[in-house]
């Protein structure tokens, strides 16, 4: 059944890389000479000639150069590792939870309620981390979601065997909450970063993002029977100590940041 949803996600995918195309002429919409204004400035910019349609070689030359640019970027570097190591950890608990439940919990009823609860929380995540985004800083919120990840990796296991399913509901689901907020949290600090090409700098976080999953899939087909549940967490703890290290050396919305705090000239008159 996985195998045959994975099969519709890529041929799906590709029908929709296939329907892109650059734009023509005739996609752009012409401005009426009845809604022009009198003003010699509007006037002006409505008889601008319209942007030049690129061809597709130049579109294509153009986007492999700003990918390069991209990932050459020591900022996007730290992003990409960032998110790498800290998503690991929630997606292995959506793989595995039932699973690992049952070596402590023998309740399926109990355990399909988890992760129904699981399915939840990924969707609240994704809302809440971004809209905390209005309130806080990138680099306030995503220190917050590293830290949080961190310790609930050293003792999920412990929660676990203490045999809590309260406890054992709470750690997976705010796992799970955290983990799903890097989508929508990356999304704003690679507007931020990338400027005016901020849809090439979230599409390569976007593939960091999702090479965790391959990266899960892989701990569990090869790692899991070896380390067994215990020393896999403790693997997956370690590599989430990553993050901490590193995005003290993050330095790329700080100038965004503090634009938000500077008033416009529109404020200051």
């Amino acid at each position: 059944m996985l195998y045959s949803i994975t099969i519709v996600y890529l041929v799906v995918g590709l029908l929709g890389a296939l329907l892109l195309r650059v734009p023509t002429k005739d996609d752009y919409i012409p401005v009426q000479g009845s809604q022009m204004r009198e003003s010699d400035d509007t006037h002006q910019i409505q008889h601008q000639s319209q942007p030049p349609v690129q061809s597709p070689s130049e579109w294509f030359d153009e986007l492999i150069e700003g990918i390069k640019t991209t990932v050459k970027n020591p900022q996007i570097q730290i992003l990409l590792i960032c998110g790498f190591c800290s998503m690991v950890l929630g997606i292995f608990i959506r793989m595995i939870y039932k699973s690992y439940g049952l070596i402590y919990y023998r309740d399926d009823q109990f355990l399909t309620m988890v992760g129904t609860l699981i399915a939840i929380g990924v969707a609240v995540g994704r809302l809440l981390l971004s809209s905390l985004l209005d309130c806080w800083s990138f680099r306030c919120i995503y220190w917050i979601m590293i830290s949080s990840l961190l310790f609930f990796a050293i003792t999920v296991h412990q929660i676990a065997e203490f045999g809590s399913e309260t406890l054992y509901t709470i750690w997976l689901v705010l796992i799970v909450i955290i983990e799903s907020g890097h989508l929508s949290t990356f999304c704003v600090v690679a507007i931020q970063i990338g400027g005016l090409k901020w849809y090439i700098a979230f599409s390569v976080l976007t593939v960091s993002l999702s090479s965790s999953n391959l990266a899960v899939y892989l701990i569990v087909l090869f790692l899991l029977p070896t380390l067994g549940y215990g020393y896999l967490i403790v693997v997956l703890a370690i590599l989430q100590s990553i993050p901490i290290i590193l995005f003290p050396f993050f330095k790329g919305a700080e100038k965004a940041d503090q634009l938000k705090k500077e008033p416009t000239q529109e404020e200051q008159r």
